[in-house]
């Protein structure tokens, strides 16, 4: 999806926490799906934890990079976000693609980053959204194989 460089934020520093969505098939749908955020990368001092899909954090403030591949996206809109499932909130929100009826847009990665500030041990999952897809479509190229289509990318900030 990217190359090494780009696991470093602005600073230099390499993400406390990699994870990815890894799959061989997924459908995303008309409402907003989970993501499947099922392969940890890296979880530096056992920052993290991964359940259900879902990422906890303890207390803090966080930076996050989100990638999520997409392509087929005919005639719809495709959207994603990171949502915060502890308290029911959105935690952030993503790019928005739309594609004319009757043509696909090209394969591509929309990105999303921010910072966060949790007051207390949070679950966040990453969500997306297309009011025309199907079966893998819009969620990254179909395969066989287990193929990374979106990966979620945390910085503990550091006083």
């Amino acid at each position: 999806m990217s190359d090494f460089a780009e696991f470093f934020n602005a600073g230099g520093r390499a993400p406390d926490v990699i994870v990815e969505e890894r799959v061989a098939s997924l459908t995303i749908a008309a409402t907003f799906t989970d993501r499947q955020l099922n392969t940890v990368l890296r979880n530096k001092d056992s920052l993290a934890s991964l359940a259900s899909f879902a990422v906890t954090l303890p207390a803090g403030t966080y930076e996050y990079e989100i990638e999520v591949q997409y392509n087929l996206v005919s005639g719809g809109v495709w959207h994603h976000r990171l949502y915060n499932v502890t308290a029911a909130v959105l935690a952030g929100a993503g790019g928005v693609e739309f594609w004319p009826s009757g043509t696909n847009g090209p394969n591509g990665v929309s990105r999303l980053s921010g910072v966060l500030t949790l007051a207390a041990a949070t679950a966040l999952k990453l969500q997306g959204i297309c009011n025309t897809t199907q079966s893998m479509s819009g969620a990254g190229a179909p395969g066989s194989n287990p193929a990374c289509t979106a990966r979620l990318k945390i910085w503990k900030v550091i006083d």
